[in-house]
């Protein structure tokens, strides 16, 4: 195998192997590092993938405190304004707030909760991240269990059998968030987000929203940041289904349900006891 001692050993091969194309190439590169030069598209791209957000990205106000400033972003909620949430629901979305704030989850993951994944009995969910695919393991509040209850004994009748599983249907009888083919662009596909739709109306109707950045996922940020103060990150990362490559995961064999249960309940404590 060749070695290169410098970077121009390397050049001049790959100018021999790809020609002026790539000659051409260094030239411009050259001076787009010297500031003599300004393309309309960049010469190179670096593409970071990550299952997990690294609050890096410069556009989004999660990795940036002064967008967070600038368009008045919050990103949770108050126990008052939960509450007042709750008070407001129909049963359906009774059960997917109290399934945000109890248990992490965000529009998809109530959307595409399982019946067949919910023990109302012993009051657990055992049900994978969509996003992700990591296998979750979730006590349940006697609050949620009950309004769960209720949404599934009250649901519309599903129109299709691949949500006749589903523990939250609309009226129409379909998911609460799924794709379709687009009418306006063929070959391409529409997402329908009923849960972000409907508590969007909520929460002006209620006059919540005042600030940008509430929506139900806020309810997921509430949950990470107050489960927090249970002091147990690794049992909060796995009710909320985070990616760790870590190696204390990789020789991590079980959290116990105590651990977990230890978690919910401090948030559970948060809502209904404080003033928060």
């Amino acid at each position: 195998m060749k070695s290169y001692k410098t970077e121009a050993d390397i050049v001049d091969s790959l100018i021999k192997l790809k020609g002026d194309e790539f000659s051409e190439y260094r030239k411009q590169w050259d001076l787009v590092n010297s500031f003599k030069l300004e393309t309309e598209f960049p010469l190179f791209l670096h593409i970071e993938t990550s299952y997990q957000c690294n609050f890096k990205c410069p556009m989004c106000v999660q990795g940036q405190p002064a967008l967070k400033d600038k368009f008045g972003y919050s990103g949770r909620m108050t126990t008052e304004q939960i509450r007042k949430i709750l008070e407001a629901v129909d049963p359906s979305m009774c059960a997917m707030v109290l399934l945000g704030i109890n248990a992490g989850f965000g529009n998809t993951d109530c959307a595409r909760l399982p019946i067949s994944a919910v023990d109302l009995e012993d009051g657990w969910i055992d049900f994978p991240r969509p996003k992700t695919a990591i296998q979750r393991r979730i006590p349940l509040w006697p609050e949620t269990m009950e309004a769960l209850r209720t949404a599934i004994d009250q649901r519309p009748e599903p129109k299709d059998p691949d949500v006749a599983d589903l523990c939250f249907v609309t009226v129409q009888g379909a998911a609460f968030v799924r794709t379709a083919p687009s009418k306006k662009s063929p070959g391409q596909f529409v997402v329908f987000n009923t849960v972000s739709n409907h508590f969007a109306r909520l929460l002006k109707r209620l006059g919540i929203n005042g600030r940008k950045g509430l929506g139900f996922y806020t309810l997921r940020h509430n949950f990470e940041t107050i489960a927090g103060e249970s002091r147990d990150q690794v049992a909060v990362n796995s009710i909320m289904g985070h990616a760790d490559s870590s190696m204390a995961a990789a020789y991590r064999e079980r959290i116990s349900d105590e651990r977990l249960q230890a978690v919910v309940e401090v948030v559970r404590k948060w809502l209904f006891d404080s003033q928060d």
